[in-house]
């Protein structure tokens, strides 16, 4: 009895310590929805989950392949990523992410100099760091945002067998078997706002949940969430 009873002292003692500590990173983090994010040293994934219901996307970075397994088991979420890999040589390219956190882990790190340059390398990503006209796209499960730019109206879909070659082809993404059409949709500019357009697709674009009339355009915002049948997207764009 008397064990019992520490032992549940002890779980709520670490659950309250553990939400005041999770509050004041979420406060420094100031994350927002459109933000891409990395956890260096996810470990199972606990803190991973929980920043990913505040972001736009999430990838978490662990080591030891056995704990991302348990993260994926235990803390799987639409918008993370768990990838195997060390901090001090992290396997992106720069300007991937918009915040990178690391909870606990500095003094795990092997060489904790250079991971605190790899972490202060591959930030620079989203709507502050486009350039005027330009539309990012960070499509589920990537690392890097597409980057549109150079054109009034760009096609999304998927290459086939016919003659029509989409400006955005998303089969490296799995778009067949997510179940994009080969002319999908459309964003287009209309001077300062971005427009997106279903083009009578098969299975549908959503809007934030919202699916579309096909070719009835509407107005998109800075860190929507676009669905083209299953295959999901958040936008950023400069005017």
């Amino acid at each position: 009895m008397y064990l019992t009873r520490i032992a549940r002292m002890s779980r709520s003692l670490l659950t309250l310590n553990r939400d005041r500590e999770y509050a004041t990173l979420k406060r420094m983090l100031a994350l927002n929805r459109t933000d891409m994010v990395l956890d260096a040293g996810s470990g199972d994934g606990f803190w991973t989950v929980h920043f990913a219901t505040h972001c736009a996307h999430i990838t978490g970075l662990e080591p030891d392949r056995q704990i991302l397994r348990y993260a994926r088991t235990l803390h799987q979420h639409p918008n993370i990523m768990y990838v195997c890999g060390i901090a001090e040589s992290l396997p992106f390219p720069n300007s991937t992410f918009d915040k990178v956190v690391s909870i606990s882990c500095l003094e795990h790190f092997a060489d904790p100099l250079q991971g605190l340059r790899e972490m202060a390398r591959v930030p620079g990503a989203g709507a502050d760091h486009l350039a005027a006209g330009q539309i990012g796209l960070q499509i589920d499960g990537a690392a890097q945002a597409v980057i549109l730019e150079g054109r009034s109206e760009y096609i999304l879909g998927r290459e086939g067998h016919e003659q029509v070659v989409p400006d955005l082809n998303l089969n490296p993404y799995g778009a067949r078997e997510k179940g994009v059409s080969r002319v999908h949709a459309a964003l287009r500019r209309d001077r300062s706002q971005v427009l997106l357009i279903d083009l009578g697709s098969t299975n549908g674009t959503r809007l934030n949940g919202k699916p579309l009339v096909a070719h009835q355009p509407i107005r998109v915002e800075n860190g929507d969430e676009i669905r083209l049948g299953r295959l999901i997207l958040t936008i950023n764009f400069v005017a």
